[in-house]
């Protein structure tokens, strides 16, 4: 007499197998990786490029020789209502030369 026994599939946890399954979950990987990549080379050009930008910004705001601790002088305006005077005459003068020649 032989007997027959019933051998079952394993378990997979719930998860339906189908054929496209497999695909669906690679494509999702590789979209995955994509998404890492280019977060990568967005995080490098922050860094090397808006990073110091926004540093001279704040460093701007600071009276600092390195030697000593940097003074908070907030914006100040490197020419004087003197100087600006000055140079817009001497720019307007410079543009009438210009618009007078032959």
């Amino acid at each position: 007499m032989s007997t027959v026994t019933q051998v079952r599939a394993p378990r997979t946890g719930g998860a339906r197998t189908t054929p496209g399954n497999g695909r669906r979950r690679a494509a999702r990987r590789e979209a995955a990786f994509g998404y890492a990549m280019a977060s990568l080379s967005l995080i490098a050009v922050f860094v090397f490029t808006a990073g110091p930008i926004v540093a001279s910004f704040v460093l701007a705001l600071f009276k600092w020789d390195v030697i000593s601790s940097p003074e908070f002088v907030g914006r100040i305006s490197p020419l004087s209502r003197d100087t600006r005077r000055s140079c817009r005459r001497r720019a307007a003068r410079s543009v009438s030369r210009w618009r007078s020649r032959p």
